[in-house]
């Protein structure tokens, strides 16, 4: 379905930017006509390939005609270029074509001479309104599409230079050209010559990320899971740099991004269980309980975070507030077996005997339903020795 899908947005776009300056004489109206030809052979190509996709026909067949389709298509968009030099949509629409068949550096050479060929913003002081948005529209689409190009590619200083071009219209786009290139440094700082120095740096493009996906969050347009994933790596950035220093993580760097994150995505549970994780690791137990306390708030169905809070208020003494806590978990989640061995547990801390008839019911249960749990089968083998 992903080779459809590619088909599709390019017949869009073909379409939808074949049009921004209109023709005025033979060889542009045949540059448009030769570029609209294209689209339609990409449109062809999509509809065989929906028939692979749905096991319809001869598939090696259909995708001998897809790549004869596709040649054609690619022979078209050289003519209309070379009908018309200045027929700007042309060199878009070449590139996005050369993009869907992976020919990205292809690709780049197009998008690259294309956004030559247009005055670099900004265009409102200068030009009309309508033809100050249609040049903006341009840009912004060749700036894109050499950030996805390059990025491809790896070249991943390449994608933030173009990704920077455009961060106010396309915030993620700047916030994932960075993330990708702090993975990248993050990933090959082990072959640095300077490792600490590299997962500095990588530290520095994660701190910006954030930050960028924090102005997308604002405006809707970002992914949840890119905001925390990119403060969960800072955090492991911060830990390799203390690896290799040999010295403790800075944990105030890993809390502002936790913060950043939960700022930008406040109902994301696994960024309060990382902040508050680390808050505790840091001898911060107080400030690990707040963060749980807000997290549980927000998320009051999310079993982890209650189990976590409640095992955290009794560590702190609060066994009646765990016990609250565990008991709605339990109520709410009748088949989540370790809250029954975490009650067991805050319970004992009260007191109760391991004997005691409430301790031994709540470990029969967890036993119950834990029992076909490979990963907890050493402790139901203990527990079960335990309540014999």
């Amino acid at each position: 379905m992903g080779h459809q899908k590619k088909l599709l947005w390019i017949i869009i776009a073909v379409f939808l930017f074949g049009g921004f300056f209109s023709g005025c004489g033979t060889p542009r109206e045949k540059s448009i006509q030769l570029m609209s030809s294209a689209g339609q052979l990409i449109g062809q190509a999509q509809e065989l390939q929906r028939k692979i996709d749905m096991g319809e026909g001869n598939a090696a067949q259909l995708q001998g005609q897809i790549d004869q389709l596709k040649i054609e298509a690619i022979k078209q968009s050289k003519e209309a270029i070379e009908t018309d030099t200045s027929n700007v949509d042309a060199y878009y629409n070449f590139g996005i074509i050369l993009q869907s068949i992976q020919q990205f550096n292809k690709a780049i050479e197009q998008y690259k001479i294309g956004l030559s060929k247009i005055p670099q913003p900004p265009y409102h002081a200068t030009f009309d309104k309508e033809m100050a948005d249609s040049l903006q529209n341009l840009y912004n689409n060749f700036n894109v599409g050499l950030v996805v190009c390059n990025k491809n590619m790896k070249n991943y200083t390449e994608s933030i230079a173009y990704a920077n071009n455009v961060k106010q219209y396309f915030p993620s786009r700047y916030a994932e050209a960075l993330f990708n290139y702090g993975f990248f440094l993050q990933a090959t700082m082990s072959k640095s010559n300077d490792p600490v120095k590299q997962v500095d740096s990588a530290i520095t493009v994660f701190q910006h990320s954030i930050r960028w996906y924090g102005e997308a969050a604002a405006r809707g347009s970002a992914d949840p899971t890119q905001i925390y994933q990119t403060a969960y790596y800072t955090e492991q950035a911060y830990r390799a740099k203390a690896k290799a220093a040999n010295t403790k993580p800075d944990y105030d760097g890993i809390v502002d991004a936790y913060q950043q994150a939960a700022k930008a995505d406040p109902r994301n549970p696994e960024i309060y269980v990382r902040l508050a994780a680390t808050y505790d690791e840091a001898g911060q137990s107080n400030k690990a309980l707040d963060v749980y306390k807000t997290a549980v708030e927000k998320n009051p169905e999310n079993r982890t975070v209650v189990n976590n809070y409640a095992m955290l208020l009794a560590e702190k003494g609060k066994t009646k507030d765990a016990i609250t806590q565990l008991s709605s978990l339990v109520e709410k989640n009748p088949s989540y077996a370790m809250a029954y061995f975490n009650m067991a547990s805050v319970l004992q801390k009260t007191g109760k005997s391991l004997r005691s008839a409430e301790v031994k019911k709540y470990l029969m249960k967890y036993v119950e339903l834990a029992k076909n749990d490979p990963a907890q089968a050493q402790n139901v083998k203990e527990v079960e020795q335990l309540i014999k």
